[in-house]
């Protein structure tokens, strides 16, 4: 007697997609790595990066409340504690996460419209542009995906068994993505109307119910205890919602880009908003309340400004919908060009809209819905929905994707049929010619935003080659945009920085000047404005100039540090003193501020105050990697910055020491400023004097030594005597 067998894993269709969506992944990675952009990590990511480089380097805890969900960026850490920081891991990491999505597609859409479109569905996410790039950059968004459509087919088998077992863990998985982006808590409604409708019995309903939610919760308790116990500050999750929610109904928002009103616009930072709040309110506030604040505005304008609400709603609702992806980091469409794989596939979001629609129209003219089908349409939509409430781009929609897949894969395969069969009938006419109508529609680009318009990729590759030292590189892109719109915002400032680094002060002048008549409220545009005169020696116009940028923002550093810089030179002491006080008053937490302080009354032999000042320097701690402005941006963050300033604190610490003849603490301080970063020549110096004045010469013979063979022909070395090889 023969007993049934299930075929191996190898002869099942699912696998050998699987299979593919890996090779197109693998090819699409080594394309990747060979492009410029691999390491060209912008806003989102990079602070993702930098954030996961310090959870794997033993800052697990953090300081304050999360300003982000925390979920993806600890895995990733957590990768790194393992392998380093390593770029390939956290891309690798996400691939493996699209694959994994790709089976739980084919299982949902197995669940609800079969087999036959089960595996269409697995292929077109398989080989789905856009979510073969978001798994390879360093967002949280597929992790998103694969959590909320696991939760979702974990929840439908729940109720299929009526099993409280299998509804506890779908709540755990809710909880998960909770904790990836708090936006999913918004929907768990839908979840318990649901539970409602399976059990037809209040007091059972009730049972489940809660039981689901304490599931939800489970996840998230450790995280709100984590932020109170950081931070004595009640955040569930995360304190952004309030200022996204902002961003996406005030009167500049145009509800696809993370852009508050003038004069911050697109370069916000988190010091900015707390800064705005807290001098609106006229007291400190803790991160929830600086939520809440924004979360009030927000509302406030919507009440007031109920047409404008209506329109820019139904605009990000279109936007939600249209083919075209937007994204507020890189350019999608300047990255898409420039990659074969992404390029090759022709995919894209107006199809599987319009297929979507052929299916929703096919179901409701054939009375073909079921409870399971319209809990995961609700889910679509009323996703989409509260999206709107805020603002739209590209990697938002992405969780919504693989139930759309779900529902375009049975349109795939019913439009398969009907052209194999030579019929279709009444009703998939109508549905066709409307999904035809959809898809066109969704081709309708807003006049604002085109798929030719590569300004914001541009402005992002040349600020990661202006701080990565390539000015003539950054200068060539930003004139390129300059070309196409010369109010770019911060373009004809950073052209102007770039210009600056190169030398040629009267450019970069003019470039500075330029964007003040485009945007007049930028105060960096004042700080540099300001160091250029402070280079003409025209000090008091760059005092001047250093007061508009600070009445814009009274927290900016640069601004300070000129500020500084012009009294010592005035040899006003007296302002000198005042403008020390009025910095540290502003930023008292960072190091920067002391060490310039220090530095400066080191040159005024005012050593007591000049110790004092580096002394706090040293002691000052990093920005918490959760919520570092610094980590945004190009250029030294974290642990990074602060060991810097640290190195250069105690260098002049041991400078002051052996003009003191306090010989053994110039040696300890100069030995912590190579501790701390070892490219310091200035304090191999330090120690060859210090040895030097004490008389230790065999000492300072090997310094000498160390010093010229690992900086070879360096000019500060040159009044060093050459000892040896």
């Amino acid at each position: 007697m023969k007993f049934p067998t299930k075929n191996p894993f190898w002869r099942r269709p699912l696998f050998w997609v699987i299979i593919l969506g890996a090779g197109i992944r693998v090819l699409y990675l080594m394309i990747y790595y060979s492009d410029p952009q691999w390491g060209q990590l912008v806003v989102d990511s990079l602070f993702h990066h930098r954030w996961a480089t310090a959870i794997g380097s033993g800052e697990i805890l953090g300081k304050e409340p999360f300003f982000r969900a925390p979920l993806y960026i600890y895995i990733i850490g957590g990768l790194y504690g393992l392998l380093g920081p390593s770029l390939w891991a956290a891309r690798i990491f996400g691939h493996l996460a699209g694959l994994l999505s790709i089976y739980v597609t084919y299982r949902l859409t197995e669940k609800l419209f079969g087999s036959k479109a089960a595996i269409i569905a697995a292929i077109i996410h398989a080989l789905y542009p856009i979510a073969i790039y978001f798994e390879g950059e360093l967002l949280v968004d597929s992790l998103l995906m694969l959590l909320i459509e696991t939760s979702l087919l974990v929840f439908l088998i729940a109720l299929e068994r009526r099993s409280k077992r299998v509804l506890f863990w779908g709540g755990i998985l809710i909880g998960l993505a909770a904790i990836t982006k708090a936006i999913v808590l918004a929907l768990i409604p839908l979840f318990l109307v649901m539970l409602f409708l399976t059990y037809r019995d209040f007091k059972t309903t009730l049972g489940a119910g809660l039981l689901f939610l304490a599931a939800v919760i489970i996840p998230i308790a450790p995280v709100t205890a984590r932020n109170y116990f950081t931070g004595g500050d009640w955040v569930p999750i995360a304190s952004s919602g309030g200022i996204n929610f902002f961003i996406g109904n005030n009167e500049s928002a145009n509800g696809y880009s993370a852009s508050l009103p003038p004069p911050l616009r697109n370069s916000w930072v988190i010091q900015d908003i707390e800064y705005l709040a807290e001098k609106e309110t006229g007291r400190e506030m803790k991160p929830s309340e600086i939520s809440d604040f924004y979360y009030d505005k927000g509302w406030a304008w919507i009440k007031g400004h109920p047409v404008d609400f209506i329109l820019l709603y139904l605009k990000k609702l279109h936007i939600g919908f249209n083919n075209l992806e937007i994204s507020n980091n890189r350019n999608i469409n300047l990255f898409f060009r420039g990659n074969l794989i992404l390029k090759s596939i022709p995919l894209n979001f107006a199809l599987i809209f319009a297929l979507t629609f052929f299916t929703v129209v096919s179901l409701t003219i054939g009375k073909g819905w079921n409870y399971p089908r319209l809990f995961i349409l609700s889910y679509i939509i009323i996703f989409m929905l509260i999206l709107a409430f805020f603002f739209i781009n590209a990697r938002f929609r992405l969780p919504v994707l693989p139930l759309m897949f779900a529902f375009g894969a049975w349109a795939a395969s019913e439009i398969f049929d009907g052209i194999r069969k030579f019929k279709i009938d009444k009703a998939g006419g109508i549905a066709l010619t409307l999904a035809l109508a959809v898809f066109f529609y969704s081709r309708i680009s807003l006049p604002e935003v085109s798929p030719d318009d590569i300004k914001s990729g541009l402005f992002n590759q040349a600020n990661y080659y202006l701080n990565h030292g390539d000015y003539a590189r950054a200068a060539e892109l930003y004139q390129r945009i300059i070309k196409e719109n010369p109010h770019y915002p911060d373009v004809n400032l950073n052209l102007g920085a770039a210009f600056l680094k190169m030398g040629q002060t009267e450019t970069a002048e003019k470039y500075f000047l330029q964007e003040l008549k485009s945007h007049p409220r930028q105060a960096r545009a004042y700080s540099n404005l300001a160091s250029i005169y402070y280079l003409k020696k025209d000090f008091l116009r760059a005092l001047e100039l250093v007061e508009r940028a600070l009445k814009e923002r009274p927290y900016l550093l640069e601004a300070y540090q000129l500020k500084m810089r012009s009294y010592y030179v005035l040899q006003d002491t007296t302002a000198l003193d005042r403008a020390t006080e009025q910095a540290i008053a502003a930023m008292k937490s960072n190091g920067q501020i002391y060490l310039e302080a220090g530095l400066i009354y080191s040159g005024l032999n005012a050593f007591a105050r000049a110790e004092s000042l580096l002394i706090t320097a040293m002691s000052l701690e990093a920005n918490p990697a959760e919520t570092d402005d610094d980590a945004f941006q190009h250029g030294p963050a974290g642990q990074e910055l602060t060991n810097r300033v640290r190195a250069k604190a105690a260098y002049q610490l041991g400078y002051i020491y052996g003009i003191q003849g306090d010989f053994g603490r110039s040696l300890a301080m100069s030995y912590r400023a190579l501790a701390l970063d070892t490219t310091m020549i200035e304090a191999y110096i330090n120690l060859a004097n210090a040895f030097q004045s004490s008389g230790q010469i065999d000492s300072v013979d090997n310094i000498i030594r160390i010093a010229h063979r690992r900086f070879p022909g360096h000019r500060l070395l040159q009044s060093l005597p050459r000892i040896g090889p």
